[in-house]
């Protein structure tokens, strides 16, 4: 038999009120001196940004790179379930040269099996967890139980949390955008409005927007475009910075407005399932969702060669996960 401690687990996903409750359960092989047993339950955001490249430079000449970075804890909390509480830095080194001198300082834990319970109440309204692949940004949460044994590497083991970030379906609204633009030639433009009965949906859900489109450009619309647009917004040091990513597209290109119609769109787009949700309750990291539904018209510059001008509208919408994934008892 060798040392092992294992964390145990009701669920790994939750939102924010809920109780996480677990079970650490740990083998040991020898006898082992510890300060106690303990698990660390901890939640936070970090937002991390950078501009140029080269050194940072506070003044003189060369390139200059603005990092920005700021880290908040949303929960930290320490449960002592054997021995005694946990030390600060300065306690610590006094503890452990004690301990040099004296090998009945500690508690000892003779070779045999042990099981410990725990139980934590989260936060409300906590913001779904997040990492980005492209920065540093994230929102995370940890359970990590662990052996606190002096002078030597603890035994221990993290299991990640999923966090659910709370939003109301029923709190879901009608959205109306509208767009016009003004051609070059006298007289001419495009009005374009979308429609949609709520904007709060699942993740993977099939959504119908109703787009209305007022074609007087003197030219045939023959393809729509539709983009779920992701917006990234990190805060940090009283300065943000906005990362637009273009998430999935979809083109209707069987569709036809000729000049001087007007066209009633119903179009169906199906939302990706493996997108992060919403998250708008961090003061760090916010991730925000638009469906943005864009007009092909074509024209003819005065060299006759093709170009083409977009008409687009924004749609806000709001995306949610389901929160009855549950877990049962496991690492």
């Amino acid at each position: 038999m060798s040392n092992d401690l294992q964390i145990h687990l009701n669920k790994t996903d939750f939102t924010g009120g809920e109780v996480v409750t677990g079970e650490l359960e740990l083998k040991v092989d020898a006898p082992i001196p510890v300060r106690g047993i303990r698990v660390l339950l901890h939640g936070y955001e970090q937002s991390y940004w950078g501009r140029g490249s080269g050194r940072v430079r506070s003044s003189g000449t060369g390139r200059v790179r603005t990092t920005h970075s700021q880290t908040r804890d949303l929960f930290n909390e320490e449960i002592t379930l054997f021995g005694d509480p946990p030390l600060d830095t300065a306690a610590l080194i006094s503890d452990s040269f004690t301990g040099l001198f004296s090998s009945g300082h500690y508690h000892t834990l003779e070779p045999g099996s042990y099981s410990y319970s725990f139980s934590f109440t989260l936060p409300e309204d906590l913001p779904g967890d997040y990492e980005d692949s492209t920065d540093r940004s994230k929102i995370r949460y940890l359970v990590k139980g662990y052996l606190d044994i002096p002078l030597k590497i603890d035994i221990e083991q993290t299991v990640q949390l999923t966090i659910h970030e709370t939003h109301d379906p029923a709190a879901s609204q009608p959205v109306s955008v509208s767009s016009e633009k003004t051609l070059f030639e006298a007289g001419t433009s495009v009005k374009m409005k979308a429609d949609m009965e709520k904007n709060v949906f699942l993740t993977g859900e099939i959504l119908d927007c109703r787009l209305m489109v007022d074609n007087q450009s003197g030219k045939e619309i023959q393809a729509v475009t539709v983009t779920l647009q992701k917006a990234e917004t990190l805060s940090a040091q009283g300065a943000s910075t906005v990362n637009i990513e273009e998430v999935h597209t979809k083109r209707y290109d069987q569709i036809s407005i000729a000049t001087g119609d007007s066209t009633d769109l119903n179009l169906q787009f199906e939302l990706p399932g493996d997108v992060y949700p919403s998250i708008v309750s961090s003061e760090l990291v916010q991730v925000e969702y638009r469906l943005c539904c864009a007009l092909e018209i074509p024209w003819a510059s005065g060299f006759d060669i093709p170009w083409a001008m977009d008409l687009d509208v924004e749609v806000p919408i709001v995306l949610i996960e389901e929160t009855n994934k549950t877990a049962g008892m496991g690492s």
